[in-house]
């Protein structure tokens, strides 16, 4: 006989949505929080080391603005856990926007760009803190902001294969980053596909997969190419 969790441990409630959710829904959800935060990590070791960000700025700009959104003015049904998990992707990103904004201007080309990439940066992460915020006050997303997050992923999985393909070849790219940000996708596309009964959500989960695993094969061949000519 299946527990029903929601009335064994009404305490638990306010902490971990059982209610709503069930214990391997908030399991995946857990476990891909975890696997994206050890990413976040290895970004900002490996940039730290070699004084290249290898997040889009397009992408970090989205990132802070989200977390920033569903940390402290719209809030997670899961529980608390789950907006303390928001709260530390987002702490975690301030020093990702630190980086970005001392060494992202290495990511684009031309004089202009470069020249005001600063300013571009704050413009575009303004920008998403107002679209995220708009989007969740009008009733579009979900009560996790799962629509907004996946509309973010997209760009995420296909700007990362864009800026890694042109990147220049001094620049280092994190092999953990690539395998756990393709995990913690993954893990939590199950939980969509699970919940939700949203097609949009799907194809959007879908897209995300298989960019990723597209991106973790090319970090994959070259780490193995230059093995090779190392040996």
């Amino acid at each position: 006989m299946e527990t029903n969790y929601c009335e064994a441990y009404p305490a638990l409630i306010k902490y971990i949505n059982l209610c709503d959710y069930s214990l391997l829904d908030v399991s995946l959800v857990i476990t891909g929080t975890l696997f994206w935060v050890v990413c976040y990590i290895a970004v900002i070791r490996t940039a730290f080391k070699h004084k290249f960000i290898e997040m889009p700025m397009f992408v970090g700009a989205g990132n802070i603005a989200w977390e920033f959104i569903w940390s402290f003015f719209f809030f997670t049904n899961m529980g608390v856990v789950f907006l303390w998990g928001y709260r530390i992707w987002f702490f975690l990103d301030v020093v990702i926007f630190y980086l970005l904004y001392k060494y992202g201007h290495k990511q684009v080309d031309g004089t202009w760009l470069r020249k005001n990439y600063k300013y571009i940066f704050a413009f575009i992460t303004l920008f998403f803190c107002f679209f995220f915020h708009q989007f969740a006050d009008g009733g579009y997303d979900t009560k996790i902001g799962a629509t907004s997050a996946y509309m973010l992923s997209v760009g995420i999985s296909t700007l990362y294969i864009g800026l890694y393909l042109r990147r220049s070849k001094e620049y280092t790219f994190s092999w953990t980053a690539a395998w756990t940000r393709a995990v913690g996708d993954t893990i939590m596309s199950v939980f969509v596909l699970r919940y939700y009964d949203i097609g949009i959500l799907w194809v959007m989960a879908a897209y995300v997969i298989l960019l990723d695993m597209y991106y973790v094969y090319l970090v994959y061949k070259d780490r193995k190419n230059i093995k090779l000519n190392n040996q």
